[in-house]
């Protein structure tokens, strides 16, 4: 063990053997009031989850998202609908004849 493991064990020995300093006078009631009015000011209920689901749905980010999302795809959709109409694969290309000759589909 080097110098600064033994002095880092003996930092934190002395650090778990201290006490911790004493809260603030009403800290406890603080945090409770806090408590209480955040309760008051009706935070979302977890308890429900499609109130859940409306409430974290309905917010601008994931709405903005869906709108992009449709707006890209559309303009995707819509700029390959004007390239025009894809060259068709002619699965016909040789038929056979009523004489049993293959002939060429575009005689």
């Amino acid at each position: 063990m080097n110098s600064n493991q033994k002095e880092l064990d003996r930092l934190l020995g002395d650090l778990s053997a201290s006490q911790p300093p004493p809260l603030p006078a009403g800290f406890q009631q603080a945090v409770w009031r806090q408590i209480r009015r955040r309760r008051a000011d009706g935070a979302p209920a977890r308890d429900n989850p499609l109130n859940w689901f409306f409430n974290a749905i309905l917010r601008p980010q994931p709405i903005v998202a869906a709108l992009t999302l449709a707006l890209v795809l559309g303009a995707c959709a819509g700029l390959g609908s004007f390239a025009g109409p894809a060259h068709p694969v002619r699965l016909d290309a040789f038929t056979v004849s009523a004489t049993g000759w293959w002939v060429s589909a575009g005689k």
